[in-house]
């Protein structure tokens, strides 16, 4: 067993609303590896990436930077699943450490409600957490039910891939990987899943986006789908309904996966959900 570690767990909006079924698996999944996830009491939106930082940047950041402020007065790095998430609070992180005008801006307006940062903590990503502060040899040691018949695609989402020096997609691979499922590439793997699309355009964020992802995952033999970010779960999946396709591909998050590799059931973690049924999914794993 690997040392007690913790976390201030940061969950977003989606997560805990809309995908109750991760956030499940994630608590079994880090639970079982002796992991603490600890609430952030208090914790806001953090806030939404898209429209909120163009309609004030200030404010946008000084909301993340509240949100980190509730972790470093637990002494404890966050940890977040949702890719929009780590996106604004790393970058708010980033912009208040590197310029000190930014940082006294941002600790007037906390002053104002009794609060103040020092930036003395990290914002990671599950995907780090994961393949650095645990390690895929570890991970290993707790599958039971290896996911070999399944095959997996893969999608990142924009916003893991702006993170270059971090190489996540290369991490995320090598985490599918180490569940022994067998990774299906397909077309268009890096195009957006069609999220911020949707404020112009919904058909064509859900036909011309999301569906011919789906379409072509299918195409090269996926039996499913997997991602970290809830906001790309959700297009991904609803677009299969809006295009009407027929036949439909589960979306599920790594964590559900992992999950399902560690020996836990769908009624552990509530699996059945999901508006598309996984049961060919499970009829891969026992088979």
């Amino acid at each position: 067993m690997i040392n007690e570690k913790a976390y201030a767990i940061f969950w977003g909006c989606t997560i805990p609303i809309m995908q109750p079924y991760v956030e499940k698996a994630t608590r079994l999944v880090f639970e079982k590896m002796n992991v603490k996830l600890i609430e952030m009491d208090g914790a806001t939106c953090c806030p939404e990436p898209e429209i909120s930082r163009m309609s004030d940047l200030k404010y946008w950041r000084t909301v993340a930077i509240r949100n980190l402020s509730i972790a470093e007065e637990m002494k404890l790095d966050v940890l977040t699943l949702c890719n929009g998430c780590y996106d604004v609070l790393s970058e708010a992180l980033k912009e208040t450490k590197s310029n000190i005008e930014t940082f006294n801006e941002v600790n007037n307006f906390l002053s104002k409600i009794g609060r103040s940062f020092k930036g003395e903590i990290k914002v990671k990503h599950a995907i780090e957490v994961l393949y650095d502060d645990i390690g895929l040899g570890e991970i290993k040691k707790y599958l039971v039910k290896p996911l070999k018949n399944l095959n997996v695609a893969i999608f990142n989402g924009c916003r893991l891939l702006k993170e270059e020096e971090k190489d996540f997609p290369k991490k995320f691979r090598e985490l599918v990987k180490n569940l022994n499922a067998k990774i299906i590439d397909y077309e268009y793997d890096k195009m957006c899943c069609g999220l911020p699309l949707l404020y112009s355009n919904q058909e064509m964020a859900f036909k011309d986006r999301g569906a011919v992802k789906i379409k072509n995952a299918k195409n090269a033999g996926a039996d499913v789908l997997t991602v970290f970010c809830p906001a790309c779960f959700n297009i991904l999946e609803k677009s299969q309904f809006v295009a009407n396709i027929e036949e439909k591909l589960p979306i599920m998050n790594y964590m559900e996966l992992l999950c399902l590799a560690m020996g836990f059931s769908i009624d552990d973690f509530g699996a059945f959900l999901h508006r598309i049924p996984i049961d060919s999914i499970m009829e891969k794993i026992e088979g």
